[in-house]
Parts: structure tokens; sequence; C-alpha cells
């Protein structure tokens, strides 16, 4: 949860029940990821709830009782501070390596071979914000970056290195990237401009269908293939307001937070936070990236 933490459950969703992230310096949750060799061994992305900021990620080795912080936190990355805005946005644990994770930030995408003893990045910018593998490949990897959104990025080697594929048709909209046990070698790209399909592992892709498109502007939130019949695909679509948009053409996402401060030694006051971050091309030869943000924190005195 943004804001509740992470939650589990041992009897397929008829109850939950809160975990140790109750604890920690902040308890927004906004990735999870369980190692497939042992259930129980959990790791999390730590994250203010007012401004998504991460404060890095944190493991639990008894199904989520206790959280203890691993290296990977904006301090020792070297993006930590005063006016830090780093941001994680997506985390992987391999389905078949044991120890090695992906991890998807505002500053670039990072691999990791022990648990987070140490690290690697090994793609140096960009907002990637989605990581897939290859379903029966190791050495694939797949990752999307939200600041270069006609391309996918590739690795052939267990994610050393990466090179990318552009989608010429996706016309600069945001998209999503799923794969499929069903069809191993074949890649899903899908964007408010079509859904595109890779069968040789992203060496390139045609485009599968963009009948929805009759509809206006309406943009892919979430997208999965089934594993059972490839042709059956999965998208959650959101209509958008007819009418000028101030950022058409624009990808956009942040956050807008107000709160109220109550304590034994002050009184109670208001705050607020804004961060917002913009990408995209405003003309065919202007490409506009931004990042806004703005705290309102009362300072009391003692």
């Amino acid at each position: 949860s943004r804001s509740g933490g992470l939650w589990k459950t041992t009897d397929e969703g008829k109850t939950w029940q809160s975990t140790a992230t109750e604890t920690l310096i902040a308890s927004g949750v906004n990735s999870i990821a369980v190692d497939p060799l042992d259930f129980n061994h959990i790791f999390i992305i730590s994250q203010n709830a007012i401004n998504n900021y991460a404060y890095g990620i944190y493991e639990s080795f008894d199904g989520g009782l206790s959280f203890r912080q691993t290296r990977f936190n904006p301090e020792n990355i070297g993006l930590g501070g005063l006016g830090s805005s780093f941001k994680i946005y997506s985390l992987i644990t391999h389905p078949t390596i044991d120890n090695l994770l992906f991890v998807g930030t505002s500053a670039g995408l990072y691999k990791t071979t022990n648990n987070f003893n140490s690290w690697t990045k090994v793609v140096n910018s960009g907002f990637f914000n989605q990581i897939e593998t290859h379903p029966t490949n190791p050495n694939f990897v797949y990752a999307y970056n939200t600041l270069d959104k006609n391309k996918i990025y590739i690795s052939n080697n267990t994610g050393s290195s990466f090179t990318t594929t552009n989608i010429s048709n996706n016309n600069d909209k945001n998209a999503i990237i799923a794969t499929s046990k069903n069809a191993p070698n074949a890649v899903y790209f899908t964007s408010e401009s079509g859904i595109f399909k890779s069968s040789n592992s992203g060496t390139n892709f045609t485009l599968v269908s963009n009948s929805f498109n009759t509809i206006k502007s309406i943009g892919a939130n979430a997208f999965a293939v089934n594993s059972n019949n490839t042709n059956n695909m999965f998208r959650l679509r959101n209509t958008k307001n007819e009418g000028a948009s101030p950022f058409e053409g624009l990808y956009t996402q942040g956050s807008l937070a107000r709160g109220i401060t109550v304590g034994n030694n002050q009184d109670a006051v208001t705050n607020s936070s804004l961060d917002l971050q913009i990408s995209g091309k405003i003309s065919k030869d202007v490409t506009l990236k931004a990042s806004i943000s703005d705290s309102n924190i009362p300072i009391q005195q003692n």
C-alpha cells in the first residue's frame, strides 16, 4: 500500500494481517519482491507516502514479522540528503538465479548479485518503472524507461548490459511490457497507440491491434497476457475527459498531498507537498523533461 505498508494473507485472501512495516521509518510500500527459493525472504521498497521519495530497500527473512534495511538506500547510492528526490519504481528477483535482483529508479537501472551487499548501475539514467524476465531463458531481461517511451531495453547477458529496440509507431506514448510462459520468446508492448508484439525476444515488433483507438485518449494502466493462451490479453483502460489538456502529449506522474501534524509539544499544523515529473514532446522538434517539487513543512519553536 502506498501509505499503509505491507499486508499478508495465509488463507488465499480471506483475511489479511499487517506486517512489521508499521515500525519502519516510512510505511509506504510501492513494490514487493519474493525470493523464489524462500517465500519467507521478502524485499520491499520503503517510501514517503506524501512525496514518494524512497528510503531504500528493506528485507525480511521471516515472512514480514521483522524487516531490516539493506545497503541499497539513497545515502549509500550517493543520492540522499537534504533536497533529495530519489525514487525507486520497480524491484524484481530473478526467477531462477539465486541472489540476483534488479531495481528500477529515477536515476537509472541497477543490478545486484549478492542481495544488495553491492550493486552495479547497468543503465546510467532514466525512470525505469518496469522490469520483466524471459520465461525460460535466464539470460534475457527486459525493462522500460518512461523517459524513452518508444524503446524497450533488452539484455541477453542477465542484465550486465542493455541494448534498445525502437517501436517506431508508438508515437511517444507511455507503454507497458509483458511476457508469457506459453510463448517464451514473445514480448508484448502496449500503449495508447496499440498492442505491439515481438516473436524474437524483442529484436523487432509488429502491430497486433489498435482497434481500441476509436475511443479518444485511452491509455494503458495495466496489461497482461494469458499464460495458457497468448491470444487472450487483458488490458485496464482509463478514459480521459474530452477537450484540451495542458499536458496533452506529455507523460506526467507525481503526487500532491496535504496533512495535519499534531504532537504533545506543538499545535496542530497543516503541511503540504507537491512532486511532479513531466516528460515528452511538446512538438516535433522540442522535448521537455522537468521535475517540480515543493514542500511546506512548518518549523516549530524549540
